[in-house]
């Protein structure tokens, strides 16, 4: 137990806002003043993490700022500051014997190269993960013990943030269950049925999931289970606790079963699977494990959800009391930054919202789960009645909540309420909660992933996928005041993209100022309408109802400046216009941006090539057209090149890109020398 304070000026505790601006500074994180726990919450272990800028590393046990890293200062923090504020912190850790350790366990290079990749990809400023940092502490100590300390660490100047970690708790709901055994897999249903059509789904090649990597975050599993694939991935050992058992092996049978002529049938039993548990190393550390692993295109489960304030007055006796208030996991700050640095850098990530009874759009979060604050890219899952879209009594709920499924009476894996033979042929049909509504999205997720790659299509990332789950689920219909989106149904998914927009090839760079996009008309379209924009949803480049008889458009006008091209294809289905995103690339030069003045005579020019380009040239000359400056083939996969030697007398320089699609085709760019 802590028996000491540090006598230093106490403010409030803190959670931080991260605003998702890219090339712009890191805005100083916002303090949350219900970032606490219950008084008697048992908690593991005190997250710090430093302020963009102090570059701080831990060497040889001590924490130094490493000058070579080149960082800028945060403002108002001066060298001095830092060394005091550290002085403070190894002195709480010392007087306890606690030690200070980093909270991932990726090396540094490798957390700087998934943050200059996803900063890269997705255009959004990423927090640093190796400014992560914890103090462990022996089990017995509740958020009372540590409360001051925190405080007294939360004023420290360089300090962005500190809280207290609570132990992880299982998204499964505690309310009793009848199950209806009659049912088994109804899930897999079509949506008539309350189910995410799955079964028609595995008739389209992909559709089982082939090629798409799923690690499941969490605490044990029965990996030797009679239906469970042999090749399953363990990347650290597991908790020693039955509870955690049995919840890891029955999230894992909605998605992994073999399909055989026992047990039951996972949703994506052609995936690849593996599993993390946060045994030892804490929640952070563990999804950043598994999403380096699960890679580009691969899915995360998060099956977990941890401590909140106390935000709910009352939860319903009857309901799930013992969760009350329990949010997702991305409340957590170093939670919500490696998330966000998995999905910048492709993979999807699939989050239980949590049992606890809570709308997360309640003023008190101080915006924490409002997308329009921070979004971590992750896809939220809410749960339901199986025989509804009604929402169980006990899910989280709010405008932060994309989709839900089923949240009782799901046949699967693991507890042995409906059949035990022993450790390895346990299996259930009454798995509940959030835990067992998120395994269901994932298997939808994985399956449209699946039959992406049977057709070499682009992986969708994150956002992308969450997107289209939501436009092309089943809408939530009963007590929508409670929202928990729509239910995911996988087959009209896949018929947007398979029979939605054919060119241009989705995330690849466009041809030029003048496209033709050409589509297939979904089964039951009624009407067709297409959106161009600079921005998703926007329809300021191109805007037009298409009907019935025409399947194809030329849209001119678009910039070729390298920046996002966002189309939005409408289909009206039974009086109801649902619609799929698709980003593409401008193509062209996309920095020095045109028309801008240079700002000396070496300049780096960097460009996106169009699609089924074989060849492409830069030229730099004094009038339209000429190359008396430069002239030079360009390698098809270069992204640019930094021209010397430029005037610097205040003249125009007129630069011409070229590019070869059985003709050279070319771009015209003119800029301002330097004077």
């Amino acid at each position: 137990m802590l028996d000491f304070k540090i006598i230093i000026p106490i403010s409030i505790i803190s959670l931080s806002l991260l605003k998702s601006v890219y090339a712009v500074e890191l805005t100083p994180l916002e303090k949350f003043q219900r970032y606490e726990l219950a008084a008697t919450t048992s908690v593991t272990h005190i997250v710090v993490k430093f302020k963009e800028g102090t570059g701080i590393r831990l060497r040889n046990g001590s924490l130094r700022r490493v000058a070579r890293l080149n960082s800028t200062l945060p403002t108002n923090i001066t060298i001095p500051i830092i060394a005091n504020d550290v002085a403070v912190l190894l002195q709480i850790a010392n007087s306890s014997g606690y030690s200070f350790e980093r909270l991932f366990s990726l090396t540094e290079k490798k957390l700087e190269d998934l943050k200059i990749s996803g900063e890269a990809t997705s255009q959004t400023k990423l927090n640093s993960l190796n400014l992560y940092y914890r103090i462990s502490m022996e089990l017995g100590n509740t958020f009372i013990n540590v409360e001051d300390i925190l405080k007294s660490i939360n004023v420290l100047p360089s300090i962005e943030i500190a809280y207290a970690v609570p132990v992880p708790s299982l998204a499964v709901s505690s309310t009793p269950v009848s199950p209806d055994f009659t049912a088994r897999q109804g899930y897999l249903n079509a949506p008539s049925q309350n189910g995410i059509n799955a079964k028609s789904a595995w008739q389209v090649v992909g559709g089982r999931g082939k090629g798409v990597s799923i690690f499941d975050v969490e605490g044990a599993w029965q990996l030797t289970h009679e239906d469970f694939p042999t090749n399953i991935t363990d990347l650290r050992s597991h908790l020693n606790d039955i509870d955690w058992l049995n919840h890891g092996t029955a999230v894992l049978g909605i998605m992994a079963t073999k399909e055989n002529a026992a047990g039951i049938t996972g949703i994506t039993s052609n995936a690849t699977f593996g599993v993390s548990s946060f045994n030892g190393v804490g929640i952070a550390d563990a999804i950043s494990t598994a999403a380096t692993n699960a890679g580009t295109g691969g899915v995360v489960l998060l099956e977990l959800q941890t401590g909140g304030a106390p935000i709910t007055a009352n939860c319903d006796a009857a309901c799930n009391p013992s969760q009350c208030d329990l949010v997702p996991v991305e409340y957590q700050q170093a939670n919500f930054d490696v998330i966000q640095t998995a999905t910048a850098n492709g993979v999807i990530v699939v989050e239980a919202a949590g049992n606890g009874t809570v709308d997360l759009d309640h003023p008190d979060f101080n915006g924490v789960f409002d997308r329009n604050i921070r979004d971590s890219g992750a896809i939220i899952v809410g749960a339901s009645f199986s025989s509804s879209s009604q929402p169980m009594c006990f899910t989280n709920f709010g405008s932060r909540v994309d989709v839900h499924a089923w949240g009782e009476n799901v046949m699967t894996t693991g507890y042995g309420a409906l059949f035990n033979s022993g450790a390895d042929h346990l299996y259930t049909g009454g798995f509940a909660g959030t835990s067992s509504a998120s395994p269901i999205v994932v298997g939808s997720v994985a399956s449209i992933q699946g039959v992406r790659l049977a057709n070499g299509l682009p992986v969708l990332n994150s956002i992308q996928m969450r997107n289209l789950l939501v436009s092309r689920g089943t809408p939530q219909t009963i007590n929508t005041a409670v929202r928990i989106g729509p239910l995911p149904n996988i087959k009209a998914s896949i018929d947007s993209f398979l029979l939605g927009m054919t060119q241009p090839v989705d995330g690849l760079p466009l041809v030029g100022s003048s496209v033709d996009f050409s589509w297939n008309i979904p089964s039951g379209a009624s009407n067709m309408w297409l959106y161009i924009g600079s921005s998703l949803g926007a329809a300021d480049i191109y805007n037009a109802e298409q009907g019935l008889t025409s399947t194809t458009a030329t849209v001119t006008n678009i910039p070729v400046d390298g920046r996002k091209i966002y189309a939005r294809l409408y289909d009206l289905q039974s009086g109801v216009w649902q619609s799929t995103d698709y980003v593409y690339l401008a193509s062209g030069i996309s920095s020095p941006v045109d028309g801008v003045t240079l700002s000396n005579a070496s300049t780096r020019f960097k460009w996106r090539v169009p699609q089924g380009s074989i060849d492409s040239y830069l030229y730099i000359g004094t009038t339209v057209g000429a190359n008396d400056i430069y002239n030079a083939q360009q390698p098809i996969d270069s992204t640019g090149v930094t021209v010397n030697n430029l005037p610097v007398d205040g003249s125009l320089l007129y630069v011409r890109f070229y590019y070869y699609q059985g003709a050279w085709l070319f771009t015209d760019y003119v800029y301002t020398a330097s004077n």
